[in-house]
């Protein structure tokens, strides 16, 4: 047990922000968290419970969580369990979970039909402003037809869903999103695509993952039914009928996974209703990965920015789109868009993007990119891949790495996953929309965090301004048609809110944190 993989927040590991004792106010409040449903042991303790399932802290843990990130967390958890059921880009399911994360949770343990999967050792985490994922994924024992025979269980079947089969079913909402005919569509679809061949869960590519594995544990094996078998597994082997041998387990474990993975594809089902998403002509187009320091910009992480273009004809909404995976971490605002050719950047820090630029970014990221190499998947509400960039610092990928240049695609209708669309350049950037001549500090919302009434003072007459919650949910309009404005937010809960204001004909955004 010294030597073995343990769970635990790492760039390499789970990749959330560490949180200490004073991340109690929004946006840090928000991760990152790594958060269990399991038996009790050890120091930990019940951080609370539904659908006769403990949830508790892995990170922080117990004895070290606040009130604040166990009451934010919880919430969390909470409102996937009221939503489950509700398929709303702004405030159904899509947009508290990593849909893709949740369904490949499912497949893997349901795949080895998992007698503990959903109730015991199943672990979710989340980022600082990201989505809940699920995973990673976690004991894997009690799998592929083998359960605690000797005590009397016998659960892994070839022909049951572990989420609904009587016992270890864990929270409802695994049960509610099977039959949620989008989630189940888009788990159809990835099973189709993982189970073809020369993909990870064809059975050809399991067999040989199971011939070669057994190949390294041909001489360990004899030594572990040696030592073992008179007292461990007596019974357990004579209940399958299997051959104690080597030769005897492998071909059990065969049978079982061609009999599960047909078993599988019949319970799935057909997935036509969204194999054929339209796909958005949004182009990551400029990526500033590792920007030169100087005098005036001592920090490179903090001038970092990527670019993004509507290369279509049509306005494109952006609710529900977010960056997928970990590492890199943002959600599109519920309500925003960006109209035919438009140019949006997203920036590290705003401030510093103002001093370097002379206008504003159209929102900010949260997390660093990557100095070395990167994938940058934009996805829509339920994680079909809108654009995906996977830069780099070595070549072939134009070198941009603290040289003071950034990366470009050359032409919009380029492939912008081949480096050679790629150009190295420090030419002036621009955007269409948010901030445009945007003078330094044109806009001031204070106070910020704000208890009560937030003001708001520009430099140019603000014709609208609109206020929607982090469910995407509109709160208040008005029509100052002055440079000034007031919104009270003391009936309003506490969290982050977007202000969104017409000005000159262009929409401004700003985050709004309610104590």
């Amino acid at each position: 047990y010294m030597l073995v993989e343990k769970i635990k927040v790492d760039d390499n590991r789970v990749n959330v922000v560490k949180m200490d004792a004073t991340d109690n106010v929004l946006p840090d409040l928000s991760g990152g968290y790594i958060t269990k449903s399991d038996k009790i042991a050890g120091i930990d303790v019940p951080a609370w419970n539904f659908d006769d399932t403990d949830f508790i802290h892995e990170f922080p843990k117990a004895n070290a969580v606040t009130v604040a990130q166990n009451q934010y967390i919880s919430s969390v958890f909470y409102k996937l369990k009221n939503g489950a059921a509700n398929q709303s880009v702004t405030n159904g399911y899509p947009s508290v979970i990593d849909v893709p994360s949740f369904i490949d949770f499912m497949l893997i343990n349901e795949l080895g039909s998992n007698a503990d999967a959903y109730q015991f050792s199943t672990y979710f985490h989340k980022d600082k402003n990201g989505k809940l994922r699920a995973g990673p994924v976690w004991d894997l024992n009690l799998t592929y037809g083998y359960d605690l025979i000797h005590w009397g269980y016998d659960r892994s079947k070839p022909d049951v869903w572990q989420f609904r089969n009587g016992d270890n079913e864990g929270p409802v909402f695994w049960k509610n999103l099977f039959d949620d005919n989008i989630f189940k569509c888009y788990l159809a679809k990835r099973w189709n695509e993982l189970t073809q061949p020369g993909q990870p869960l064809s059975t050809a590519s399991l067999n040989a993952l199971i011939d070669a594995t057994a190949t390294n544990l041909t001489e360990a094996a004899v030594r572990e039914h040696t030592r073992w078998d008179d007292e461990v597994y007596a019974g357990t082997y004579t209940n399958f009928n299997l051959d104690k041998s080597l030769t005897g387990q492998v071909n059990f474990i065969k049978s079982f996974i061609a009999q599960r993975q047909v078993w599988m594809t019949t319970q799935l089902g057909s997935f036509s209703a969204c194999s054929n998403n339209p796909k958005p002509p949004l182009v990551i187009s400029r990526i500033d990965y590792r920007p030169a320091t100087s005098a005036g910009f001592p920090q490179s992480d903090e001038q970092e920015f990527i670019e993004i273009t509507n290369a279509g004809n049509q306005t494109v909404s952006l609710t529900g789109m977010y960056f997928g995976g970990t590492g890199f971490v943002y959600q599109f605002p519920a309500g925003s868009e960006l109209k035919p050719q438009d140019v949006i950047q997203l920036a590290n820090k705003r401030e510093v993007f103002i001093d370097k630029y002379n206008y504003g970014p159209f929102d900010e990221f949260t997390r660093s990119l990557s100095n070395t190499s990167q994938k940058l998947t934009l996805v829509d509400a339920f994680g079909n891949v809108i654009d995906e960039v996977p830069y780099s610092s070595e070549a072939p990928w134009p070198n941009a790495n603290g040289n003071g240049n950034y990366l470009k695609l050359i032409d919009l209708n380029l492939d912008n996953a081949i480096p050679a669309n790629w150009m190295a350049t420090n030419e002036p950037i621009q955007s269409t929309v948010v901030g445009l001549d945007e003078p330094k500090h044109e806009i001031q919302i204070f106070p910020n965090p704000v208890t009560d009434v937030v003001k708001i003072k520009a430099n140019a007459t603000i014709d609208k301004l609109t206020v929607v919650d982090a469910k995407g949910i509109e709160i208040q309009s008005i029509y100052p048609k002055t440079q000034e404005a007031a919104i009270d937010l003391r009936g309003q809960s506490t969290g982050l809110y977007m202000f969104t204001m017409q000005i000159e004909g262009k929409n401004v955004l700003r985050k709004v944190i309610k104590k």
